[in-house]
């Protein structure tokens, strides 16, 4: 009896670990390489999405992300992450991806894995809640006709992130591994506004730097968007928060 309640209080010190190493872990890392790249890597609780782009021009060269979790084996910490989308190989995709890592206050070194490099947290401002730190999934969107049309939840999904003070949002297919756009930068709330600048966007290299203010209304874990999207068409949507 003695040895079981030992072996639970070693598992509940466990998970309790990777637990508060996924919490101190959360918010937005980023790398500039020789290449003059420039990448940028969100996690909320229990997701991360990850993003390249070049530094000087902003045009978007990869993407990927998925749903993490942060384990332990033979005295490592190891940050895995199964493949949602990944731009680069879309037969990835389906795929769970080890990688090696530390954590140092400021600075994540990941030393195996395709996460590899160091990387250097971004200081950022608590945003207003709901969206610090959190994952939302597109569940109605307005149609041609003004209707509102259900998003039913299956292998397309299109899922955005928040840490701080950024955000980005991805659509993709799990089944088939097509991959629809993903674009991110920072937003704010501020009443009934939300606000986006784009610091990078697959599919409209030149909308960066560009701002869009949208009209924002949270009933629950409802967020209602409605606004103009970066093409000047009307948008009118309901997210839903969590995966």
């Amino acid at each position: 009896m003695t040895k079981k309640i030992l072996v639970l209080i070693f598992c509940f010190c466990l998970t309790l670990s990777n637990f508060l190493v996924a919490q101190t872990i959360a918010g937005i890392w980023q790398q500039v390489n020789p290449k003059g790249n420039t990448s940028r890597l969100i996690f909320t609780e229990n997701y991360l999405m990850f993003a390249t782009y070049q530094t000087t021009d902003k045009h978007f060269v990869s993407a990927g992300g998925g749903a993490f979790e942060i384990l332990k084996a033979d005295s490592k910490t190891i940050l895995s992450f199964k493949r949602d989308f990944n731009t680069e190989d879309s037969t990835l995709v389906g795929l769970t991806v080890a990688n090696v890592f530390s954590l140092d206050k400021n600075t994540l070194t990941v030393t195996q894995g395709p996460l590899a490099g160091t990387w250097l947290r971004i200081t950022e401002k608590l945003s207003t809640e709901p969206f610090s730190n959190s994952l939302w999934r597109l569940r109605a969107k307005e149609d041609t006709a003004f209707k509102m049309q259900t998003v039913f939840r299956g292998p397309f999904k299109t899922i955005k992130i928040f840490s701080g003070e950024h955000f980005q949002s991805a659509s993709f297919n799990i089944d088939t591994h097509q991959f629809f756009g993903t674009f991110g930068g920072t937003f704010n709330k501020k009443k009934e506004k939300y606000l986006e600048k784009l610091t990078f966007s697959s599919k409209r290299n030149k909308k960066a730097n560009t701002s869009f203010e949208y009209d924002c209304v949270i009933n629950g874990k409802d967020w209602i968007h409605a606004g103009q999207s970066v093409t000047g068409e009307r948008v009118h949507e309901i997210w839903e928060k969590g995966y």
